[in-house]
């Protein structure tokens, strides 16, 4: 399911990204992202991020994990209450059970 690197990272991040896999922290941040999102849907990335307690830039990582695999989708922007502009807003995907 993950994209542990990209095309270019350095090698501390692809060492960061293999350590957030292997210690389960990856998984974990994924799981508080979708809870989350089972209590209030179309919520931007820097929302996720407060309410998370992930902050911006990890929610946003497990946003993209989490919709390379289909259970979470953009669908249209909204005004960010964080960042104070229209930003993508993110939703489970059909079917996830909510």
């Amino acid at each position: 399911m993950e994209v542990l690197s990209h095309r270019g990272d350095t090698a501390p991040a692809y060492a960061a990204a293999e350590h957030m896999h292997r210690s389960g922290k990856a998984r974990a941040h994924r799981q508080r992202v979708i809870a989350v999102l089972e209590k209030e849907q179309g919520l931007t990335g820097p929302e996720i991020g407060q309410r998370s307690g992930l902050g911006h830039i990890e929610a946003q990582r497990r946003i993209s994990d989490l919709k390379n695999a289909g259970l979470v989708k953009y669908d249209g922007k909204k005004h960010c209450s964080i960042k104070g502009k229209a930003l993508s807003a993110v939703y489970l995907a059909e079917g996830y059970g909510v």
